[in-house]
Parts: C-alpha cells; structure tokens; sequence
C-alpha cells in the first residue's frame, strides 16, 4: 500500500510540474527571440529626437523654435529622455524598458491564471496550465516589437495591468490603482482612451450602484490626465496630436482596416476562434445576468472584460485604417485575445481531455502561425510592411553612419533639410536644427494639414508639395532621387543628397571639406551665360524658371540675373 501510495504522489507530482516545465522552456525560447530578433523602427528616432531637444533645453519639440506635436507617446518619450540623462542610448535603453514589459505582461496574465485556476484547472486535476502566458511567450510578434525601440510592449504590459488590477477590484483603493494604470496607459497611447470607457462601463456592469467605486477610478484622470491634456495643448495649440491630421484620423477607412485586420487574424488565425466561442457563451453570460439582478456574475467576468476590451478596439483599427506597420496595432489586445481563449474555453468545455486539446490547439496555433509575408515573398502587402525585414541591423548602421556623417559637414543652424520615410534615424543622428518629414508630415504641422486628396498607404497620404520647401528655404534634400539634374546632386563622401536652394553662403562654407562634392552653380552660369546666343528662348525660359527657385530668389546676383532678363525682354 505504502509503494502505491508513493507512486500515486509521484505521478501527481509529475503532473503538477509539467505545466511549469512547458512555461519555463516558453519563457527561455520566448526571451531568446526577442533578443535575436532585436531591431529598431525609424519612427522610434522621432520620439528619440524630441527627447533629445527636451533633456538640451530646446522643448519638447522635434525642431527647434517649432512646438509641434509629432509624437503619439508621451510616457515613452518622457522615458527615452530620463535614459538620455543616464547616458543610455535610446537603443539599449528602449530595449531594456520593452523585454522588460514583456516579461511583465507575460507574468500578469501568468499571476491572473493561476489565481483564477490552478485550483480547478483542467476537471481538478493537478496539471496546471498557463495558456495565455505561453502563448505570448511563442508569439513571434510580441517578440518582434519587443526590441523595435516602439512603445507598444509598455503600452500593452500597461492596459495588461490595468485589466487584472480592474478584475479583483474589491475596495475603493484597488479601483484608484486600475484608473492610474489606465491613465498611465493614456499617456503611452492616446487610444488607451478606449480601454478606460469600456473599464468604466465594466464597473456599471458588476458595480452599478455604488458611486464611490466610479469616483476613486474617475480620480487619476481628473488629477493627472486633465492637467496634462491642457498642458499639451496649451504648447501646442490643437486638440489631437500632429498625426492624428497627418494620418486624417477623422476620416473612416474600413476597406485598408479590414485588409490589416485580415492579414493578423490570417497569420494568427487561432485568435479568429474568439468570435465562435463568445457566441457559445453569450446566452449563458446573459441569463447569469438577469438572473443576478443586473449584475455580472464573478466566474463571467474574466472573458466578459477581454472581450469589451477586444471588439471596441478592433472596430477602432479597422475605422482608421489599421496601421503601415503589420500587427502593431493588434499587439495591445492580444493578450486579451489568448486570455479570452483560455477564460472562455474552462467555461465551456467541462472535459478534460476536450479542454487540453483545445490548450494544445491554442498554442500549437501560437507558435505554427502562417508567415504570410514569406508566403507571398513579398516585405508590404496592402501597404502593410514587415518592417523587421526592412530595418536589418545593417541597414540601421549604414542609416547611422550616413546620418553622423550629414551631421559632420551640416552641423549649421542656417541649414534645413528635407527628410523621407525610413530616414528618422538618419536625422536623429545627424542633430540638425530643423529637420522637415517630407513623405506623411508627422512633424510638421502644414504638411499634416494638407487636404487629403486620396486614400492610400496608411500613414504615407500627405506629402510636401515642393514649393513648401521653398517657402522653407530648405537647402537640402535627402534623397538622391530626387534630380536628375547635376548642378543640384551634392555628395557628402560618397552619401549623395539634393541641393534645393543654393545659398551661396552656405555652399562656400562648404567648399572648404575637400570630401563634400558639387557643382560651383555661379560658375555653372558663367558657363551657361557664354552659351546662352546658341539656346532657343523656350530653353532659356525654362531654365531661368528653375534657376531662380534654386538660386536668384535667395542670392543677390544682379549682374548674372540681368543676363537672363535682358535676353528674354528681347535682347541679344
């Protein structure tokens, strides 16, 4: 009896381990990739950039003398500028701060399971499995925006935190901590605005009558969120931020929304079984209710808020046309997704041996997704990009090393330059003054404005016309693709840019680094001045209109200038 008895303790024993053994292999290969698959955005260097001119003493702006708010991250920001003041770079620092909140998330929700089931989980049985916290441990994207430099696994770990402190809310002060987290989460992302209405509308649903209970949630929003929003808009004179215009967020786009949701539910298309299982459930969840008095029973509350977390979210992706990064807008609700799964599965298959091949299922789907990029060959689908596959670690330090090297010969504060997709960090590191974002105007307040003249890549829809950059005075450009004419391709040892407007006093300064190379444009006149009797007017009148934005209108050059005027009024 006494051999038996061990041996049913053994087993038992056993049993109850392998969850955790299943965990903790999820957890090294989870952190692994993470660290391997470690890259940085280009837009990440905008938030570093205003972190930068914060913590010099310029504001919290991206040029200098110009408040425009061209962030969407104010926490994260504020957290880049205390790693600057530690003499963190932004990419070590961001890094750190993202596995971190991963490894946070990841704990939350493996905390919230165990609390929730490890008694009862699978039919009392001692096999305890942690569904949700291993399936974001095998999810490649939670992984791949752990190390972008992006806010978003803060922002997730935040709204994650939220939803558990919210789930055991019982005194007045648990429901204080959830409204802070979801003001802090506010403050991450704007859209953080969504979870804490619909946290609001939970605590209706299981806290109707007691009033106390909204006040003490109400409080951190009215405290700190209100201050702050009329501080931000004090500085920056508009309601919304600067890319809530560039990305005309007031405009619904539900053919691109859908398009980007698709292409996440596809690749994870475990998560597409949330829809069928909240039918199964919703007419238990409803009888519960009426029954209860209006009031949501406990055991329906864990998949009842994952999923007033989920479908106002998704609907939100969807109107605004989802994003031009692939699946960073769905990381936020993933974890809710899974949990959803694993909350709302216990509820409804009672056997054990469904419910763990439904668990196997799960994650099996989790880690087996469908690389639908790879499939395809292709790095954008509907103006979706893979950006990892974009941003290689060699791709970045050439970016880095060009932008020290403009920095080099540019450092001037006469000198403004014009700037395109995926050169943010080229501009981070070459420190100039005045930067314009050229291709989606999140940083500039007309470009942003502009009238949307038709839909296309999210995000990528506004342009600078070019005479605003005349307006500007920009001198430079940096696209080489830009021209084709010579007298305006410049070259800074080898990196070639376009000149704009060639100020004569900017461009001598310039002549004096053997290693920055391009046309003398007073001399490129003389030689055209000599020529001149040999070309046609048509020629000449052409020409002239480009000389003179690219250098009459800013030089003071009668002498050359009156050439072209006499020739063209008619004389020889």
């Amino acid at each position: 009896m006494a051999n038996n008895q061990s041996g049913s303790f053994s087993f038992r024993t056993y049993q109850a381990w392998v969850g955790w053994v299943i965990f903790a292999l999820a957890a090294i290969y989870g952190v692994y990739r993470a660290i391997s698959l470690g890259w940085i955005s280009d837009d990440a260097y905008i938030s570093s950039r205003y972190a930068r001119n914060l913590i010099q003493g310029h504001g919290l702006v991206f040029n200098v003398g110009e408040r425009v708010e061209g962030y969407t991250n104010f926490l994260w920001t504020m957290l880049m500028a205390l790693g600057m003041i530690l003499k963190i770079t932004p990419e070590l620092f961001s890094r750190i701060l993202s596995i971190a909140s991963y490894l946070a998330t990841v704990l939350i929700f493996l905390m919230l399971s165990r609390k929730l089931y490890v008694r009862d989980d699978l039919a009392n049985s001692r096999l305890f499995i942690p569904l949700t916290a291993i399936a974001l441990l095998l999810h490649q994207e939670h992984q791949v925006y752990d190390t972008s430099g992006l806010e978003t696994s803060l922002y997730t770990m935040l709204l994650s935190a939220g939803f558990v402190l919210l789930l055991f809310a019982e005194g007045n002060r648990f429901f204080f901590r959830a409204g802070l987290v979801f003001v802090l989460a506010m403050l991450t992302r704007p859209d953080g605005l969504i979870f804490y209405v619909m946290s609001l509308g939970y605590i209706f649903l299981t806290e109707r009558a007691d009033w106390k209970k909204y006040l003490y949630f109400l409080i951190p929003l009215l405290v700190i969120y209100l201050p702050y929003w009329i501080a931000r808009y004090l500085y920056y004179g508009y309601p919304f931020p600067n890319t809530y215009y560039a990305k005309s967020g007031n405009l619904a786009y539900y053919k691109q929304g859908l398009s980007y949701a698709k292409l996440y539910f596809a690749t994870y298309y475990v998560l597409a079984a949330s829809p069928f299982i909240a039918l199964l459930l919703l007419p238990r969840v409803l009888k519960n209710y009426w029954r209860g008095g209006f009031r949501l029973a406990r055991e329906h509350r864990p998949f009842t808020l994952s999923v007033m977390f989920m479908i106002p979210y998704i609907f939100y992706v969807v109107r605004v046309g989802g994003d031009f990064m692939f699946a960073r807008f769905f990381i936020p609700i993933t974890p809710f997704c899974y949990f959803f799964l694993e909350s709302g599965s216990r509820a409804f298959f009672r056997d054990k041996g469904v419910l763990l091949l439904v668990f196997f299922l799960i994650i099996f789907g989790s880690f087996f997704h469908w690389d639908i990029y790879r499939a395809y060959g292709e790095d954008i689908l509907n103006g979706i990009a893979y950006e990892p596959r974009w941003y290689t670690r060699e791709k970045n330090d050439i970016m880095v090393e060009n932008g020290k090297l403009i920095g080099k010969y540019l450092n001037d504060p006469r000198i403004k330059i014009a700037f395109f997709g995926t050169q943010a960090m080229l501009v981070y590191y070459s420190d100039l003054q005045v930067a314009i974002e050229s291709s989606a105007g999140l940083t500039d307040e007309y470009i942003a404005h502009l009238p949307l003249k038709k839909r296309g890549r999210p995000g990528h829809e506004k342009k600078a016309p070019p005479g605003y950059w005349f307006k500007r005075k920009v001198n430079f450009a940096m696209r080489e693709t830009l021209t084709k004419l010579e007298y305006r391709k410049i070259f800074f040892e080898g990196y070639e840019a376009a000149i704009l407007i060639y100020d004569k006093e900017v461009m001598d300064d310039l002549k004096k680094y053997k290693e920055v190379i391009f046309i003398d444009f007073p001399s490129y006149l003389d030689d055209y001045i000599k020529n001149m009797a040999s070309y046609p007017d048509e020629k000449i009148r052409t020409d002239y209109a480009d000389f003179k934005l690219f250098y009459f209108n800013y030089n003071n050059d009668e002498r050359r200038q009156g050439k072209f005027i006499e020739r063209l009024a008619g004389g020889v």
